[in-house]
């Protein structure tokens, strides 16, 4: 059985029933909205129930159980909870994380708190609690800002990073658990990026978006195999980000029609290097 945070809404909800249908695995959708006993108006709400009736359809079994991960007593009963319903805990995925975009000086520390919350300190809660029986398994869905940094998202950028390096911790203490975190770039039709309306501004810059088939098709594979290495970054076409600079371009002498520089892509950059 896989524990799943963030796991009713977005890219994790996509990632967890596509894993789900793959493996057979029951899995049991952590998230911070209160789940009513009836369906009601309520967009989060509908988009819950719908999300288990899809589990159902499929002839999977789902549980959604509410959960503040960021409170250490109510991760412990959810997590206890979760194990006498549905039995032990075998995966994790976390993809629980908030991004409020804006500059590090518009940030109050209880506001840099929050944010960092769901990911940072939810994940310390959760694997303090599973620390005592350890899963084979644990996967964090992280974001490619942070490896690379992005204008206006530094707390967002600390606490991907953080989680990579909880993570590496928790397997250097527990060989047991194989973990990883899956690093995307932004997707076309789900997640913080979409929602946010950033996927038209990063194209105009050469950042194309993920397809979702394809994003999920990459997270399963990830999620079953041995990559050989702890974080790996997915994302479509980019040409160049302005956090890691420009490579210079050699000065062309004597070549006609070659004045004025309309495209320069280099493959040089160690980020993307297949080296």
């Amino acid at each position: 059985m896989i524990l799943v945070t963030g796991g009713a809404k977005g890219i994790t909800a996509k990632c967890a029933l596509a894993l789900s249908w793959a493996v057979g695995a029951k899995m049991a959708l952590v998230g911070s909205t209160p789940l009513k006993v009836f369906e009601s108006d309520d967009r989060d709400h509908d988009s819950i129930h719908q999300l288990l009736r899809e589990y159902e359809k499929q002839g999977l079994t789902a549980r959604y159980y509410s959960c503040d991960v960021c409170d250490r007593n109510a991760v412990a009963r959810t997590v206890k909870l979760i194990q006498n319903e549905m039995g032990p805990i075998t995966g994790v995925i976390h993809g629980a994380g908030h991004n409020l975009p804006r500059r590090f000086y518009q940030v109050s520390p209880e506001d840099a708190l929050k944010e960092v919350g769901p990911k940072v300190v939810g994940m310390l809660n959760l694997l303090a609690e599973l620390g005592k029986q350890p899963p084979r398994r644990i996967v964090g869905l992280t974001s490619i800002i942070g490896i690379t940094g992005m204008q206006g998202n530094g707390w967002y950028a600390f606490s991907n990073e953080a989680l990579d390096l909880i993570l590496r911790r928790f397997a250097a203490r527990h060989p047991e658990t194989r973990t990883l975190s899956v690093a995307y770039s932004i997707w076309r039709d789900e997640g913080m990026g979409a929602r946010l309306g950033s996927v038209k501004a990063l194209s105009k810059k050469g950042i194309d978006a993920i397809p979702t088939d394809e994003g999920v098709q990459r997270f399963v594979r990830l999620f079953l195999s041995k990559p050989g290495t702890h974080q790996v970054l997915v994302t479509a076409r980019i040409l160049q980000l302005d956090t890691l600079g420009k490579p210079a371009m050699l000065p062309f002498k004597g070549a006609r029609f070659l004045e004025k520089r309309v495209l320069f892509f280099s493959v040089s950059n160690p980020l993307f290097s297949s080296t």
